[in-house]
């Protein structure tokens, strides 16, 4: 299949559909919400901290992590979708918290351990 191929089948999609996970087949906020705990957990907060808007580094953290891993794990989320479900964030921030994370991964042990043990813990 090639890439306009690809791209025209997922222009197809409903909305619906959007909000399953193809992986495992799990509705999209119970994932996002295993995602966000397990991030929370490594970095010792609560779900409401890394849903907030607040900018402390931990925070950050825990969040751009569950971001990074929740869009590895559903592609068909839309950015808009999944800041609507982590309190309102706009789709740019989501797509720069995504980046940042996906960079931190490529140069940082730390956050090469952060990511694989979210993942872990998150079952995903």
């Amino acid at each position: 299949m090639t890439k306009q191929e690809k791209a025209e089948e997922l222009q197809t999609l409903h909305v619906e559909q959007r909000e399953l996970i193809l992986i495992k087949e799990i509705p999209a906020n119970e994932l996002i919400e295993k995602i966000i705990s397990a991030a929370a957990d490594y970095y010792g907060l609560t779900i409401e901290q890394v849903k907030s808007r607040s900018r402390k580094g931990e925070i950050v953290s825990a969040r751009m992590f569950a971001i990074l891993i929740f869009l590895e794990t559903s592609p068909l989320m839309t950015l808009e979708r999944l800041g609507a479900i982590l309190g309102g964030l706009d789709h740019s921030t989501v797509g720069h918290a995504r980046n940042m994370a996906t960079e931190l991964t490529k140069t940082s042990k730390a956050a090469i351990n952060a990511y694989i043990c979210i993942k872990e813990k998150a079952g995903v």
